[in-house]
């Protein structure tokens, strides 16, 4: 909503509000997909290790622990910034 400020009314207060609501919720929407994207991307993992006779839960724990030491790169990029 872009007006001026001595325009602006009540209706355009509401309607800003209602924009920052579905912001947010798209927001919310979309961190929810990634959650499950993620789930559903582990779940495959350890169904694939189990079809290859792979214990699933070492599998896992590898994924785990290479997804650890990428954050803590990004942790130590950042810190260095």
């Amino acid at each position: 909503v872009a007006c001026r400020a001595a325009e602006w009314t009540e209706h355009d207060t509401r309607a800003a509000a209602q924009q920052l609501a579905l912001a947010a919720l798209e927001g919310e929407f979309v961190q929810r997909a990634a959650l499950i994207a993620r789930q559903a991307l582990l779940f495959a993992l350890a169904a694939r290790a189990a079809q290859a006779g792979i214990e699933p839960e070492l599998e896992l724990r590898a994924a785990a622990r290479v997804y650890r030491d990428r954050v803590r790169a990004w942790e130590r990029r950042a810190a260095g910034d």
